[in-house]
């Protein structure tokens, strides 16, 4: 049987004062509340009750698993989303996106078919697959596309109702997406930028090297060691790709 994997919580003296005003507060959801409390009884700093994982469960009515999920993602995630819960994993790939999603929006802003007062979300539906934007796809989908583009959903069933203003931002997009269909110019190269942050961590005790008789020896515990924020630029028809890792992530990194 292998090794259970065990992380480590050790929290700043800041971290600990956010939890507990974030619990103090009480007006989050019951999820990030437990997630705050099981960090504080898990945390092994000078400040913290250092509990194991199933002490933790019983105090909170919750599994072991729970507790075990949130220390591995304070760990990998950091702090913040794990609290917030911002990394969805193993999350199904959107239907709607791309240049799909653009040419959505542009459909909501084109004149209603005739007989009907405004577009439905059923019709788009219709007319995304008429226009072969996709296969097939559920209204529900298109409710949610809609959703994340901010377009407001109408108060009658399957309707949707657009501001003005994103009229505007169907034309900065398109705008992009033509950008992305020139042909490869060395002199005008077209580069995609992101950048993520990420939390590192580190053995809470050192691997023994093999030696003769022996092999290579680690333990399976992990702590925090700080993070790092990853630059990436890269220029999709030619295939380079730049890479820069920093501390921080400032206006000056960007720059540079």
């Amino acid at each position: 049987m292998g090794q259970t994997i065990k992380y480590t919580v050790r929290l700043a003296s800041d971290e600990r004062k956010m939890l507990f005003e974030l619990i103090d507060k009480g007006r989050a959801s019951k999820e990030k509340l437990n997630r705050a409390r099981i960090l504080l009884k898990a945390d092994c700093g000078e400040e913290g009750e250092n509990w194991d994982d199933r002490k933790i469960a019983e105090a909170l009515y919750l599994t072991e698993k729970t507790v075990f999920n949130t220390r591995q993602s304070l760990l990998e995630d950091g702090l913040e989303n794990t609290i917030e819960r911002n990394i969805q994993k193993n999350r199904k790939k959107r239907i709607i996106q791309g240049e799909k999603e653009p040419y959505l929006v542009a459909l909501t802003c084109e004149e209603h078919p005739a007989g009907y007062c405004k577009w439905t979300l059923r019709l788009l539906v219709d007319k995304m697959v008429e226009l072969e934007y996709v296969e097939e796809i559920s209204h529900e989908t298109v409710r949610d596309a809609l959703k994340k583009t901010k377009l407001n959903l109408g108060k009658k069933k399957n309707g949707v109702s657009l501001p003005q203003s994103n009229a505007e931002f169907v034309c900065q997009m398109e705008e992009v997406l033509d950008i992305y269909k020139r042909p490869y110019d060395p002199k005008y190269p077209v580069v995609c930028v992101d950048e993520s942050s990420k939390q590192l961590t580190k053995n809470v005790r050192e691997p023994l090297a093999a030696k003769s008789g022996t092999v290579y020896k680690y333990d399976t515990e992990y702590e925090r060691n700080g993070t790092a924020n990853i630059f990436t630029g890269f220029e999709t028809l030619s295939g380079v790709r730049y890479t820069k890792i920093t501390e921080r992530r400032t206006q000056i990194d960007w720059a540079i």
